[in-house]
């Protein structure tokens, strides 16, 4: 892949167009991608990884998305809610939407578990 910021991009449209087809280890990598960093310094993890949170945060706003996207998104904005710098996406309004998107159907219950960790 070009960079990580594209491979973050793609990859959401991955899992938002397959949804149940796409398997967990591909939503696994995707975390660990994030959670390792490129390695290279800490300065550029961090902003590598408020991209993420800020390409995130506005998908919990969907009605409908598939659980895997759920589950990666949780588990972004459980870790590092902290990093968004969108306007009107302060941590206290991360966490009503992720309690918020604990009212939804999901076709997986280990994605209401991937919900709660995050708001904890």
């Amino acid at each position: 892949s070009p960079d990580n910021e594209w491979y973050v991009r793609t990859m959401t449209q991955v899992l938002e167009l397959g949804g149940s087809v796409v398997p967990e280890e591909r939503a696994f990598g995707l975390m660990k991608l994030i959670a390792d960093g490129s390695g290279a310094d800490e300065d550029a993890d961090t902003q590598f990884r408020e991209f993420v949170v800020n390409t995130y945060v506005t998908l919990l706003e969907k009605t409908t998305i598939p659980d895997l996207l759920v589950q990666v998104t949780a588990w972004i904005l459980g870790e590092y809610a902290s990093l968004c710098s969108l306007d009107g996406y302060a941590v206290d309004d991360i966490i009503d939407l992720l309690a918020d998107a604990l009212d939804r159907p999901f076709e997986m219950q280990s994605t209401k578990g991937y919900l709660l960790t995050a708001i904890m």
